[in-house]
């Protein structure tokens, strides 16, 4: 078996193998991707209000916008300094100004749809990593990079898949369960990247080779991190930074 939950980063399987993995599994995934685009659509639109009340709230009064991020950002402070030290007291335990200025910063567009967790899984789903990439590795093909775009889109103009509302409602699932989860999929999606340019790799002069997987692959881990607002050292714990740098010289050729 090529998916294990100890040190993906470490493993070079064959690209077959992912190929006689998902050939079984793809058929099963309509209803899931139908899920999946409607939920990043969703929350896209989220994200476009999110904006739009942002921008009302700063133009019509400055000083209250002010006044809350300095607040959001003093309990913040105040709730990693409880983390850190269990002694110091959690803010908010004594009155409820938590549940009261949560709703008002979500009204005036303070707060990442994205980010958000709407629903805690009880009980925990096993190996969900693995079904995550698994679920991506068999829609990338449907896509492809566009340049004057910047973004993926799908391959045929007749298929209902989208890139962005992809990205979205995936990072939108990973985001309900235990950061774990995200990291053991990025674990997943570098040992793809790095097998497949291995694999398309110059025996002859060992040059970097990107196969419109890869392309689609780092495309999308792209799209992720910034969605997420993940740093890019998430990313290139698994996958080699010379690798990027060339998908980067990929879209400005």
């Amino acid at each position: 078996m090529i998916f294990t939950l100890e040190g993906p980063e470490k493993l070079l399987p064959d690209p077959k193998y992912y190929t006689k993995n998902i050939t079984g599994i793809n058929p099963n995934l309509t209803i899931y991707l139908v899920i999946v685009l409607k939920v990043g659509q969703i929350q896209l639109i989220r994200r476009q209000i999110t904006r739009d009340e942002m921008q009302d709230v700063q133009f019509d009064s400055n000083n209250t916008t002010g006044n809350s991020r300095s607040l959001n950002q003093s309990l913040l402070t105040a709730i990693e300094a409880h983390y850190k030290d269990p002694s110091i007291p959690y803010p908010g335990e004594d009155n409820a100004i938590l549940f009261e200025l949560t709703p008002y910063l979500e009204s005036a567009g303070f707060h990442d749809p994205l980010s958000k967790i709407y629903v805690t899984q009880q009980p925990v789903v096993k190996n969900f990593s693995i079904i995550c990439f698994l679920f991506v590795i068999t829609q990338l093909p449907k896509l492809v990079y566009n340049k004057s775009v910047g973004s993926l889109l799908s391959r045929k103009p007749t298929d209902p898949l989208d890139g962005p509302a992809f990205v979205t409602g995936c990072l939108s699932l990973l985001r309900q369960f235990h950061s774990h989860n995200t990291d053991q999929f990025l674990g997943y999606m570098g040992q793809y990247v790095r097998s497949m340019v291995h694999s398309n790799a110059s025996t002859k002069d060992k040059a970097v080779s990107l196969s419109a997987e890869v392309v689609n692959a780092l495309c999308y881990l792209e799209e992720l991190t910034h969605y997420s607002h993940l740093p890019r050292r998430a990313v290139e714990r698994f996958i080699p930074a010379y690798i990027f740098a060339e998908f980067r010289r990929h879209q400005q050729l």
